[in-house]
């Protein structure tokens, strides 16, 4: 059983009023303070390429870093059981390779990599130059490293190939030249002081 409540009073005029829409900052924003992508939205293009270069060079690493594991692991499990047979010494020179300096080119192209993708997103045009070159040296170290193997090296060097194309794309390009029209930032977009003359 319920009972009704107690009947509120009309509300007072000043009640009835709207209410403000919430305030905005306190200090309005400096011109030209935006980020330096403001603007044109970046090409989902681009997004896609610099994300593309990064898990590819991080897929390489990874892999790279399992594969010289299973190598070293295979390398004692055949010196346990059958001793330093044909198959250890074909291990052991992999291994071999890479300890006396083969793992600088093996590791070193793919971290630059990493490195240039994430910044292909900063608007910066050298960096698309950069990322061009450096692909280009990958292609070309990968193709010279298995020239005899074309089937271990064509498949990175289609996926290298894409990246760039995609990078040099006309949505690309107007998205860097972009760049250039941005108002200024920092203390070139402060307005200028009037000197008072004594």
């Amino acid at each position: 059983m319920s009972f009704p409540g107690p009947s509120l009073p009309p509300p007072q005029p000043w009640q009835r009023m709207p209410m403000r829409p919430p305030r905005g900052p306190a200090y309005p924003p400096r011109p030209g303070a935006g980020p330096a992508t403001s603007g044109a939205p970046r090409p989902g293009l681009l997004t896609a390429a610099a994300v593309a270069t990064m898990v590819g060079s991080l897929v390489w690493l990874c892999g790279f870093t399992m594969f010289w594991l299973a190598v070293t692991g295979a390398m004692a499990s055949i010196a346990g059981v059958d001793g330093y047979n044909g198959t250890y010494h074909l291990l052991n020179s992999f291994h071999l390779g890479l300890v006396n300096g083969g793992a600088w080119a093996a590791y070193v192209p793919a971290l630059v990599a990493v490195v240039l993708g994430g910044m292909l997103l900063t608007r910066a045009p050298w960096v698309r130059i950069a990322t061009t070159v450096w692909g280009v040296i990958a292609m070309a170290w990968g193709a010279w490293w298995q020239w005899s193997s074309p089937a271990l090296w064509a498949p990175a060097a289609i996926y290298i190939a894409l990246v760039i194309l995609a990078t040099w794309s006309p949505d690309v390009g107007r998205w860097y030249r972009g760049a250039d029209k941005s108002p200024p930032r920092g203390l070139d977009s402060a307005p200028q002081q009037v000197r008072m003359t004594p």
